[in-house]
């Protein structure tokens, strides 16, 4: 039986670059080489698409990415796969924008398509549509607006506001203890636990 040759993609331009590059290790270490032809295809910080030879060896976190040739015609390279396996994390890789990249490409790809992909990354989005089946969970969403903050409410008004006028309003609308989290990241990157107005003010800043 012919193998199918499947593309591995990770690293990325996210914050998450080094948990992907350990992440695609683990999945390229358990693939199943009768099965697949396996391409690994590191992204670096910068968005330039290499080459790079067998993820075979434990990588750790935060170790150099060499061992990498660059591709001068993605798209071409890319539609020689017969299929793509993302495993990037954060932006670029799990926010619908490398999913669209394969819709207009037409390359078949494994895991969620762009809509969900977008929805599902920014968690004020995610919460407002849970809100409209009935999942709900209590949170403010507030950004940095120069010297200043935007605070939103829950009908999309925005207010600008001092940091400590925000910490006030926020201490009024929810109870200790508070979990301040950025609206588009993961693996855990930028959370922080507050159990007082200090706390809150300081994993804000």
């Amino acid at each position: 039986m012919e193998k199918e040759r499947l593309g591995v993609i990770f690293g990325g331009m996210s914050t998450e670059n080094e948990v992907s590059v350990v992440s695609a290790n683990s999945v390229i270490k358990n693939l199943d080489r009768e099965k697949y032809e396996i391409y690994p295809i590191y992204i670096d910080k910068n968005g330039i698409w290499y080459e790079y030879s067998d993820l075979q060896e434990e990588r750790k976190l935060g170790e150099k990415v060499d061992k990498k040739n660059r591709i001068s015609d993605l798209i071409g390279y890319l539609k020689k796969l017969d299929i793509l396996f993302p495993i990037l994390h954060g932006l670029y890789g799990e926010d619908g924008t490398i999913q669209g990249l394969f819709e207009i490409s037409q390359i078949p790809y494994v895991g969620c398509g762009v809509l969900a992909s977008s929805v599902g990354m920014d968690k004020l989005i995610c919460k407002k549509v849970f809100s409209q089946i009935g999942l709900r969970a209590e949170y403010e969403y507030v950004r940095k607006y120069n010297e200043k903050y935007i605070y939103m409410d829950s009908k999309f008004n925005e207010q600008v506001m001092t940091l400590d006028g925000m910490v006030e309003k926020i201490f009024k609308n929810l109870k200790f203890p508070m979990f301040i989290k950025p609206s588009n990241s993961g693996s855990s990157v930028g959370i922080n636990k507050a159990k007082s107005k200090g706390e809150l003010k300081q994993a804000i800043e």
